[in-house]
């Protein structure tokens, strides 16, 4: 599990949009993949046949995921989910992480604490 925490921005890129790809394929989407610069301002994207944008990497490099225009780095329009059932080793490499550790019932987030970093609870 801890290696997937150091993927690097590409990998989970590129990750990130081959599961969006199968999704997509699995529930029979009809559409169009564009690996280059579109009417949208996307350098990539995944859109349906009727012209939907599912799936948008901006010139910027933001991603959107159902928005055309996304203002931060990750811009999702819907509900995003993200959840361990135990939380992963809290490094600096992940500092700013925030998960739903399942088992606990409680959002966490990886900060530094002493001379290291810790989870700390968010919703308390």
């Amino acid at each position: 599990m801890e290696k997937i925490n150091n993927l690097t921005p590409l990998m989970s890129f590129i990750l990130g949009a081959l599961v969006v790809g199968v999704i997509w394929f699995i529930n029979g989407y009809a559409g169009n993949i564009q690996s280059s610069s579109d009417s949208t301002g996307g350098i990539f994207s995944v859109a349906s046949s009727t012209g939907d944008t599912y799936f948008l990497v901006a010139q910027n490099g933001n991603v959107g995921v159902n928005t055309l225009e996304p203002a931060t780095n990750l811009d999702v329009v819907g509900t995003i989910r993200a959840w361990h059932a135990y939380a992963p080793t809290c490094t600096a490499e992940i500092e700013g992480a925030i998960v739903y550790e399942r088992l606990q019932k409680h959002f966490i987030g990886c900060m530094p604490h002493g001379t290291g970093y810790d989870w700390h609870i968010l919703d308390n």
